[in-house]
């Protein structure tokens, strides 16, 4: 093989895998926002109670109910101030 083959090749190979790993990181950021529901437990329908914070700055919180919780990497359980 051509070593200009080869070379394109691997460019087309490093941008599928680029590409992979952005998507990868999409989907996850979408599924946390999902079951983020806008700070409020699916199944109990009440507020998220924030109980920890692990050394990588990940939040987990609770529901009132204590059925179900979750832990968010992603600053979408931020508030914003206007």
């Amino acid at each position: 093989m051509d070593s200009s083959v080869i070379s394109n090749l691997f460019i087309v190979y490093m941008i599928c895998l680029v590409l992979f790993f952005t998507g990868v990181i999409v989907w996850y950021r979408e599924s946390e926002k999902k079951s983020w529901n806008k700070g409020y437990c699916k199944v109990c329908k009440t507020k998220w109670i924030k109980f920890d914070t692990d050394s990588g700055g990940s939040r987990g919180y609770r529901c009132k109910c204590i059925r179900d919780s979750l832990w968010i990497s992603y600053s979408i359980d931020k508030i914003r101030k206007v």
